[in-house]
């Protein structure tokens, strides 16, 4: 059974952003530049700046574990592919 992932039809000048990010610097930094929408349905997918395109947030950390990012980016490439 194929899995179901949320994709968004983002208006222009907007950005979605998974709901983890609400508290974070970066939330603030984008939300003074743009209208930021809210969404925790949106699994291993950070952001959505447009329709086509999906952003997965990988920090250093993410990098030195491996395993968890690769599995989302196997997500992404499978869900736009």
């Amino acid at each position: 059974m194929a899995e179901t992932v949320f994709r968004p039809q983002v208006p222009p000048g907007h950005i979605y952003v998974n709901d983890k990010w609400t508290n974070n610097e970066l939330y603030t930094f984008l939300n003074r530049r743009v209208q930021t929408i809210t969404n925790d349905s949106m699994d291993f997918v950070d952001f959505y700046p447009t329709t086509e395109f999906a952003v997965i947030y990988v920090t250093e950390a993410d990098l030195v574990a491996g395993a968890n990012y690769r599995r989302n980016l196997a997500k992404l490439k499978k869900t736009f592919c």
